[in-house]
C-alpha cells in the first residue's frame, strides 16, 4: 500500500508546533491539532446513539451509535453564520469518528447497518488499495457507483460525482485514503468553489474500534465561483460527460499546494489525529 508517513506529528513537541497558529480539539478521549488560522473555531458535538429500529425511516441519517463529530469553521462559514445571526448555521468542513462496537447492541449490524457494512466494505478496500478509480458515468445508480469507488462510512443522500486525487495513509493508530470527491443527486453536474467540492479521507483504526471519517471542503483558482458562473451547458444539465471528465481530471491533476487550503494541511490535521486509549480491563 502506498503511504504518507509525517513521523514529527506522531511525536510532536512543543518546539515545533505543526500549524503556525496551532490549536488542539478533544472530545470523548479523542484529539487533533489544527490551524486556526484557517479554522478560526471548531466546535465540538457528541452524537447520541440512533438504532435504525429507533430512527423507524426508509432514510437512515445519523443512524449510528453514539459517536463526536468536530465541526470546522472557515472564514466564510463564520461570515455566513454572521450574516444569518444564526448559530446553528452549517459549518461544511467535519470529523466524524464512529464506534466499530457498542455494549449496548449486540447485534451491532443490525442497529447500525450503514456504520457496519461501510467499515467492512472499506477494509476490503484498503486491501487492495487502488491506484485510482475509473470515472464513472453519472447515469449509474448510487447502488452500483458505491461498488467502485472508495465506499462511504456512513449514509449520504447523494452518491460521489467523482473521486480522484487517491493518496494512502498508515500510521500507527489507523490506516486510510485520501480523495478529492463532490456528492450529488443529479446526473449532471460542475465543480465549483461553493461548496461542493471536498477533500475527503476514510480509515479504519488498526485496533478494529473505530472508523474516521473527515470531510473537508475545498476551493481552486480554476474553478467557477458558483454555479451561477458555471458553462451555460452545465447549468441546462447537457454539459457533455466527456467535458465533466476533462474538468475533473484537470483539477485532480492540481499541484497540493494550490488548494485552498492546502491539501498537505488537511492531510496533517488527519495525521494528528489520536484515538481514544482502549478501556482498562
Amino acid at each position: 500500500m502506498p503511504t504518507i508517513r509525517l513521523a514529527a506529528i506522531l511525536g510532536l513537541s512543543l518546539t515545533a508546533p505543526l500549524f503556525a497558529a496551532e490549536k488542539t480539539a478533544s472530545a470523548e478521549g479523542l484529539t487533533f491539532t489544527y490551524d486556526d488560522a484557517v479554522y478560526p473555531e471548531v466546535k465540538t458535538e457528541v452524537k447520541k446513539k440512533l438504532t435504525s429500529k429507533e430512527n423507524g425511516t426508509d432514510i437512515p441519517s445519523d443512524v449510528a451509535p453514539k459517536h463526536p463529530i468536530f465541526w470546522l469553521w472557515d472564514k466564510k462559514d463564520l461570515e455566513a453564520k454572521a450574516a444569518a445571526k444564526d448559530d446553528s448555521a452549517f459549518a461544511h468542513s467535519q470529523i466524524a469518528i464512529f464506534p466499530l462496537s457498542d455494549t449496548s447492541e449486540p447485534k451491532f449490524a443490525k442497529a447500525y447497518p450503514d456504520v457496519s457494512s461501510g467499515a467492512t466494505k472499506l477494509s476490503a478496500f484498503l486491501k487492495k488499495s487502488p491506484k485510482d478509480i475509473p470515472w464513472i458515468s453519472q447515469k449509474v445508480s448510487p447502488e452500483k457507483r458505491k461498488t467502485i469507488i472508495v465506499p462511504d462510512i456512513a449514509f449520504f443522500e447523494a452518491a460521489p460525482a467523482f473521486q480522484a486525487k487517491l493518496q494512502y495513509l498508515d500510521n500507527d493508530q489507523f490506516h486510510g485514503v485520501f480523495y478529492l470527491t463532490e456528492y450529488t443527486q443529479d446526473d449532471t453536474f460542475y465543480p465549483t468553489n461553493d461548496g461542493g467540492v471536498m477533500y475527503s479521507f476514510a480509515g479504519l483504526s488498526k485496533d478494529g474500534r473505530f472508523s474516521i471519517l473527515a470531510q473537508f471542503v475545498v476551493t481552486h483558482p480554476s474553478l467557477p465561483a458558483n454555479f451561477d458562473a458555471a458553462p451555460d451547458a452545465a447549468k441546462s444539465g447537457k454539459i457533455p460527460e466527456a467535458e465533466l471528465k476533462k474538468v475533473v481530471g484537470a483539477l485532480a491533476a492540481q499541484a497540493d499546494d494550490s488548494f485552498g487550503p492546502k491539501l498537505g494541511d488537511l492531510r496533517s490535521i488527519v495525521e494528528s489525529l489520536k484515538l481514544p486509549a482502549k478501556a482498562a480491563k
